[in-house]
């Protein structure tokens, strides 16, 4: 089948396309990844906040079951544990908030994975269909390339059979007008012969 103009062009449209469909797809790879690195420094955090709160509740406990203090620094004591009391408190309230801002973030970011998994593989669906196209497009310009060669070179041996018709035209041409030429000339030395006999 010949390849008009406008399908090749639209196939070089198609290529584009594919084109710009898989940088898309990179950058959404990129994105992807930049959110799993933001969720694994969360994650990292996290336990780091939990370590120390581990630390904390353990030197308060320490703190606590110390013996041999004197009554005149119990007062202290129960300030200063009341103060970490406090301040573990916090921190606990600080670490669940984290806990639940790292599960909605997981929720979206599992959301965003899925969508963009869809787009990824919807993407290369229509990257290989534009891969497709285009292959055979080309498989179609090289038939309509050497349809092309085969017509010049059927019109390269026409204007040689022609050049070489018209070249025995003119030969013949000039045989005819040779021909010609010498029969006026004998015609003339025989009527010189036949006045000069009736001279006689």
């Amino acid at each position: 089948m010949a390849v008009t103009e406008e399908s090749w062009r639209s196939a070089e449209r198609s290529a584009k396309e594919a084109f710009v469909l898989q940088n898309e797809n990179e950058q959404l790879k990129l994105n992807l990844f930049a959110a799993s690195s933001q969720i694994e420094t969360l994650t990292k955090d996290l336990g780091q906040l939990k370590k120390k709160k581990k630390s904390e509740i353990f030197s308060i406990r320490h703190v606590i079951s110390m013996r041999g203090f004197k009554k005149k620094k119990k007062y202290d004591m129960k300030m200063g544990t009341a103060e970490a009391k406090s301040k573990c408190k916090e921190k606990e309230e600080k670490i669940k908030q984290l806990e639940e801002e790292i599960a909605i973030m997981k929720e979206l970011d599992n959301g965003e994975l899925v969508e963009l998994q869809k787009k990824v593989a919807s993407y290369e669906l229509q990257l290989s269909e534009q891969k497709w196209d285009t292959k055979e497009m080309n498989k179609e310009k090289s038939k309509m390339e050497q349809y092309n060669r085969e017509m010049q070179q059927l019109q390269n041996g026409i204007s040689e059979a022609m050049k070489t018709a018209s070249s025995s035209s003119s030969s013949s041409s000039s045989d005819l007008q040779s021909t010609k030429s010498n029969r006026s000339t004998s015609s003339e030395k025989m009527d010189d012969g036949t006045w000069k006999k009736q001279v006689l």
